[in-house]
């Protein structure tokens, strides 16, 4: 099990994006990785695909059976998500000084800048629906 924890983008602990969802309006939520899918609940994936449990602060859907479901808890596949993390070390040593220029944004811009436009949008949104307005 931990080898293939290992293998995961994102892990246990993680803050990270919805950068993949059937339905737009998860796009850009930012979740909690909590721990692997049991594979319990109404909302399942195939085996084969890694599922996290994640929870967020905005309701996510999901659609199964024929039923929506609406939660702020429940399974996404790894693959749809983008952890929110630094840079690995040796980058962080080359842009620590750039990154004190920028106020805390560096961050932020550099992940903005990987996201589509309706990654972009989803996300902001999450953040107004959360009380937080970045300054970018």
């Amino acid at each position: 099990m931990d080898q293939k924890i290992n293998n995961l983008r994102c892990k246990p602990g993680d803050l990270a994006v919805v950068i993949d969802a059937k339905y737009k309006r998860n796009l850009g939520i930012i979740v909690k990785v909590i721990e692997i899918g049991d594979r319990t609940g109404p909302v399942r994936y195939a085996l084969e695909t890694p599922v996290w449990l994640a929870e967020s602060q905005k309701a996510m859907t999901w659609v199964a059976n024929g039923r929506r479901y609406s939660s702020h808890r429940g399974p996404i596949p790894d693959a749809q998500l983008q952890p929110i993390r630094g840079a690995p070390k040796e980058q962080n040593l080359q842009r620590e000084a750039i990154a004190q220029r920028h106020c805390g944004t560096f961050l932020l811009r550099e992940g903005l800048s990987r996201m589509t436009l309706d990654q972009q949008k989803g996300f902001f949104k999450s953040l107004e629906e959360g009380g937080f307005l970045p300054a970018v």
